[in-house]
């Protein structure tokens, strides 16, 4: 991951720079929105000049459901493929919380506020339709260029794009490989899928997909912006609840941690105390100890159980116990832990695969 961000280090931006150019984003300065965000216009310096020059900043709004694998694809699409008919990728800047894209300013504003006036030819419409087609073209014929943006399905990886909820943009295993690392949603968003830097599948189901309903205490969801999914987290309010977790992503022959991954009521705090147990189990465990992540979401995660995966389905019921801290749960993770032939550690809980 280090080697990949490091291609585009050039690109960056401070964000003081922004602000000041933006007037810390004011809206006289707002020129558009869309679905990632607001975009400011303002003077910059950028990678393509020293001086300043008016650039658009698009700034991620987390509302709208977008996050790093839609930042990431953006900046990797524009910075592979230029060409006079596509906005040109100039900067972007990651900091603080802020994730903004910075291109090249297009004077004339959006083609839609074109197309509608009476005033514009059929010579002219013309025009665009070639120079759009040329970009088009750019992008998708494969005899003018040898890199495209292809929609190629590589076998190892078949099964895991069939399931992405969103179109991906690359043109070799190694691009693709690189989407997979920063992460993508599965599944109608409800799966988080993620390659670590062994190309091991990381995978996250969201709480509102595996939660199991109680039907004397409604679900109750609420918004955060980190959070990797639609729904976003689930407020326990110190009650017990079950989740009935199933996938067929995880790598064969690795031992893998099933975790919990949530908001803390108290963020200073690593801290927590709350009982569980697996079904089929019965004896109740207790969780002590929750590690905090800042990146990608800055929720903490607590081990719960870990298996060895022969690549096969996975199927998990835990029924979690009434807790004294209130917790906002964003969902059940899988994360690889080490080879099976290695051994385990002997105070965790080992989870018979089942017999499919």
């Amino acid at each position: 991951m280090a080697s990949f961000m490091k291609e585009y280090e050039h690109l960056k931006i401070q964000l003081k720079d922004i602000k000041l150019a933006t007037n810390d984003f004011h809206e006289k300065n707002v020129i558009g929105n869309g679905g990632f965000g607001k975009v400011y216009e303002g003077e910059l310096c950028h990678s393509q000049s020293e001086k300043k020059s008016l650039v658009a900043l698009k700034r991620l709004d987390h509302k709208y459901g977008q996050g790093d694998p839609q930042f990431w694809k953006e900046i990797m699409m524009l910075f592979q493929y230029r060409h006079q008919n596509l906005i040109s990728l100039l900067g972007y800047c990651i900091k603080e919380g802020e994730m903004i894209i910075i291109y090249e300013h297009a004077s004339r504003g959006s083609l839609e506020r074109y197309l509608n006036d009476v005033t514009l030819t059929w010579a002219q419409r013309i025009k665009i339709c070639l120079d759009a087609a040329k970009g088009i073209s750019f992008l998708y014929e494969p005899n003018k260029r040898k890199q495209r943006v292809q929609l190629q399905v590589f076998e190892e990886y078949k099964h895991i794009l069939e399931s992405a909820s969103q179109s991906l943009a690359y043109g070799s295993l190694v691009e693709l490989k690189q989407i997979l690392r920063i992460g993508i949603h599965l599944k109608d968003y409800t799966t988080w899928f993620s390659l670590n830097e062994k190309g091991e599948h990381s995978v996250t189901i969201s709480i509102k997909d595996c939660l199991i309903p109680i039907d004397d205490f409604p679900s109750q969801y609420k918004s955060y912006m980190y959070s990797r999914f639609p729904a976003s987290i689930y407020e326990t309010k110190t009650k017990g609840f079950k989740t009935h977790v199933k996938t067929d992503l995880l790598s064969p022959l690795l031992t893998y941690t099933v975790n919990l991954v949530f908001r803390n009521y108290c963020p200073e705090k690593e801290y927590i105390d709350f009982k569980y147990r697996l079904k089929g189990e019965t004896t109740t465990s207790t969780v002590k100890l929750a590690n905090k992540r800042t990146l990608p979401n800055y929720l903490y995660i607590s081990e719960l159980c870990q298996f060895n995966s022969d690549g096969n389905i996975v199927d998990i019921e835990i029924d979690f116990e009434d807790h004294r801290k209130d917790i906002e749960v964003e969902g059940i993770s899988f994360e690889p832990l080490e080879k099976v032939e290695d051994q385990v550690s002997k105070d965790k809980v080992e989870i018979p695969m089942p017999q499919l």
